[in-house]
């Protein structure tokens, strides 16, 4: 029980220290013209599934895919404080959000109907995997596609926060941080 205590301490103070560094870099940066777009991961950046893993074995049992989407299709995740403090100073800054998950096209209305409820109440577009169009493609490849679009139809993409590690992008699809990508990484991963 200690360890796990500890361990949420240091995440909560990673996110913490990560999302002050990220208000601070969204300060520096000219917003003027309306078009500037930031964009959010879902799954363990906005919202949390903590819920669903304590009543499953905190990742020690296999992943279970229609376990997992029954748990998304209760629209019950809670926000992540960390990330809703970034999102709500990032709203206030006049920053256009989207948020862009892996998640199917079939769990958009509860995702946003979650979204909603848990906080995040303002956003341009919320976009899900078309699994059809993306059948046999990776989570790099179906991301990093979409944000593509994103910058050809809105205008510059500022940063994607992202928290599983998996996503890395060509410096020339985002525009931003050192590496256009910012990494909230837990020790989870």
């Amino acid at each position: 029980m200690l360890v796990t205590i500890c361990l949420v301490t240091n995440i909560e103070l990673t996110l913490n220290l990560l999302t002050v560094k990220v208000f601070f870099y969204a300060r520096t940066l000219n917003l003027k013209d309306g078009r500037d777009l930031w964009v959010f991961d879902i799954d363990e950046t906005t919202l949390s599934n903590l819920p669903y893993y304590a009543t499953h074995g905190f990742g020690v049992n296999p992943y279970n895919e229609t376990l997992f989407n029954a748990w998304v299709d209760e629209g019950a995740a809670p926000a992540l404080p960390e990330t809703q403090k970034l999102y709500n100073k990032l709203v206030n800054l006049g920053v256009k959000i989207a948020f862009l998950t892996g998640r199917p096209l079939k769990q958009k209305d509860i995702t946003a109907k979650n979204l909603k409820e848990a906080g995040y109440h303002t956003y341009e577009k919320l976009i899900l995997k078309d699994t059809e169009l993306y059948h046999g493609k990776t989570a790099v490849q179906y991301k990093s596609s979409e944000r593509k679009k994103l910058e050809e139809e809105d205008g510059e993409l500022l940063e994607t926060v992202e928290t599983n590690g998996v996503i890395f992008l060509e410096p020339t699809l985002v525009k931003g941080l050192s590496s256009s990508l910012i990494l909230f990484t837990t020790l989870l991963d």
